[in-house]
Formats: structure tokens, sequence, C-alpha cells
């Protein structure tokens, strides 16, 4: 079962899918997978 900070970050991760409401802590969070995740959507 995962720990309440992984359910904060993919939830965080989902919502930036849809808003870039929480865009800067997400990245903030997890720069890499912002920054993946950014390239892939622009290709």
């Amino acid at each position: 079962m995962p720990n309440w900070r992984d359910e904060y970050l993919s939830s965080l991760r989902e919502s930036e899918l849809n808003s870039p409401v929480n865009m800067e802590l997400v990245q903030a969070c997890s720069p890499n997978f912002f920054t993946h995740l950014v390239k892939r959507m622009h290709d």
C-alpha cells in the first residue's frame, strides 16, 4: 500500500494532466518526471 506521500504525488501528477494549477509544486517534487512529460506532450 502506497504511503500518503506517494498517493499525494500521484494525485498531483494526475491533476497536472488536466490543469497546470499545480505545475510549480509538481515540478519541485518531481522535476525529472515533469520535464519528461512536457517533452512528450510537445513532440
